[in-house]
């Protein structure tokens, strides 16, 4: 969080945490990285994201939960002050295109704090209603338009993958309590 607030501040920047998130590399992430490289489809890689999100950054949890035709991403920050929502959020809608070559575009998206001054950001990354001042943290997407399969995708090498990031997520755990 301090981070964060520092690079806003020593850039200029008031929405570095959506411009984050846009700029994931997943090349750079490591396991976590390659656990969504090589998942089947958009779908089975927001289930990894959102179960092995702890090896990335424990600052935020992430729950994915299915709603007949409607998938939803909550997301809670652990800090109150903190907006990683917003660098999840921006993640998910702006990895598809980069790993499978198609734009998911949201239903809606709400966040629990007030309306920024950098609100066109959030519309030209999201592209969709946004919402704040809501209860909870959320991503709201179409479960059909999750079913795009992803090239990178390799089944063996997935498995030998999930397999290092259970041990790894059992380690990050341990050290939690």
């Amino acid at each position: 969080i301090k981070l964060i607030n520092t690079g806003s501040a020593i850039l200029g920047d008031p929405a570095i945490g959506l411009h984050i998130g846009e700029n994931l590399d997943l090349d750079r992430l490591g396991v976590f990285g390659q656990l969504i490289l090589n998942s089947r489809d958009v779908m089975e890689a927001l289930i990894q994201f959102s179960r092995y999100m702890n090896l990335l950054s424990e600052e935020t949890d992430v729950k994915l939960i299915e709603e007949g035709d409607r998938v939803i991403i909550n997301t809670q920050p652990r800090n109150p002050h903190a907006r990683g929502s917003e660098t999840t959020f921006a993640a998910i809608i702006t990895l598809p295109p980069r790993v499978c070559n198609q734009k998911i575009n949201p239903i809606v998206v709400r966040f629990k704090h007030e309306e920024p001054s950098y609100i066109q950001e959030y519309e030209r990354i999201f592209n969709c209603p946004v919402k704040f001042n809501q209860p909870n943290d959320q991503l709201v997407l179409d479960r059909k338009s999750l079913d795009v399969r992803i090239p990178t995708h390799n089944q063996y090498l997935a498995e030998i993958i999930r397999n290092h990031a259970d041990l790894l997520l059992r380690q990050v755990d341990r050290v939690a309590r």
